[in-house]
């Protein structure tokens, strides 16, 4: 199965969210699951795509940024084939557009 992660800070960042999304990513792939991990792209870290333990790592560049609170309108062009996409909330400027994917494209994309 293919599973985005969609969280507003990851590694190598030190918060909560972050390295929760890191251990299930760990434990999905050791399931057998191709896992992203989609992010805003911060300035002090500069690869768009990356790899960290064999994780797949998108980073978006943000629109504007407020702290960890990035506006990032080109995801919804980023969440596109996948099985299965987890949004670990709040992340503001980043579920919005989400929420608006589902709600125009809502038959092409399952929520649970």
């Amino acid at each position: 199965m293919k599973i985005g992660q969609i969280v507003s800070t990851f590694y190598p960042y030190k918060a909560g969210m972050g390295n929760t999304v890191l251990m299930f990513s760990k434990v999905l792939k050791i399931l057998g699951h191709d896992v992203k991990v989609i992010t805003p792209l911060y300035k002090k870290y500069d690869k768009r795509i990356e790899d960290y333990n064999n994780i797949s790592i998108l980073r978006i560049p943000p629109f504007f940024k407020i702290g960890n609170a990035a506006f990032i309108p080109n995801i919804m062009k980023k969440l596109v084939n996948f099985d299965l996409l987890i949004l670990h909330y709040p992340f503001f400027g980043g579920a919005e557009f989400i929420l608006l994917k589902k709600i125009f494209f809502g038959k092409k994309i399952k929520s649970r």
